[in-house]
This record gives structure tokens, sequence and C-alpha cells, in this order.
């Protein structure tokens, strides 16, 4: 028997999701993007948290939940950090959007919902400002092993 969670499938499907709501020239990647990141960029945590909560038939099926980040993060060569700040911002938006419109993740689960937003600032040099906006988006669902 393999890996049961429905987690890695649920990653693919809100990449695709978001990535049909962002603007032109915006990526969504799995994971840390390969040669680093745009300067508006999206991409969906390569690991993720499950928490079984129910098991039946002898473990043959289960409930759990699923959390998956997307990290939303935008960078400018600025002295104002609210010009990122607007932009990772508008980012986020696209992902909320996403998740309400693809509540079940087209069947996978039985319900998927923002849970969480967090915020962070770094500055890359004296000139260059990025904001990040961590979406946690939650998923519930059962599993049935084959």
């Amino acid at each position: 028997m393999g890996f049961r969670s429905f987690a890695p499938e649920a990653q693919q499907r809100l990449r695709d999701a978001i990535a049909e709501r962002l603007p032109g020239g915006v990526r969504c990647d799995i994971g840390y993007p390969a040669g680093g990141l745009d300067a508006d960029h999206v991409y969906i945590g390569a690991a993720f948290d499950v928490r079984v909560n129910l098991e039946l038939s002898g473990g043959r099926v289960r409930g759990e939940e699923v959390d998956i980040t997307a990290r939303c993060i935008a960078t400018r060569h600025t002295d104002d950090l609210a010009d990122p700040q607007e932009a990772a911002l508008e980012l986020a938006g696209c992902v909320e959007d996403a998740v309400q419109a693809t509540p079940t993740l087209a069947g996978l689960c039985d319900f998927a919902y923002v849970s969480g937003i967090e915020t962070g600032e770094n500055f890359q040099s004296e000139s260059e400002r990025q904001y990040l906006v961590v979406v946690i988006i939650t998923c519930s669902g059962s599993v049935v092993a084959e």
C-alpha cells in the first residue's frame, strides 16, 4: 500500500486553480521555485500537515484534515514597503478567490477553506523590499484504502 493521504493531489489542484486566477506573468509553483523568485510569485509549500481525525472499518476509511500553505511574495526596489505589501495582498486575494471557487477541489475533498493568514516583511538590501503573505488552506475529507 502506498501513501494514502490526498494531500499531494490537493497541492496540485490548488496550484492549478490559483494559477488560473493570477495576473499575467505571475507564476505558481509547488515548492520553492528553481532559479529563485520572480518579482511577484506564488508558491505552494512542498510540505504539508495531515491530521487524522477519524478511522473506520479497521483503518480502511479515515477522515483527515490537510493544511497546505500558499506563499505570496512581492519584491520591489523601493524605500516604501507599501508597494510590495499591496502587491502581495493582491496575490493573496487571488489565492482566496481560487479556494472559494473550488471548495471541494473538483471533488477531491469534502471542503477546502482559508483557515489562516500570516504576513511578514524582508529587506533584501538598502533599496529592495519584500513582503510575504502566507495563506493557510485546510482541506477536509475522507481517504479509503484500496
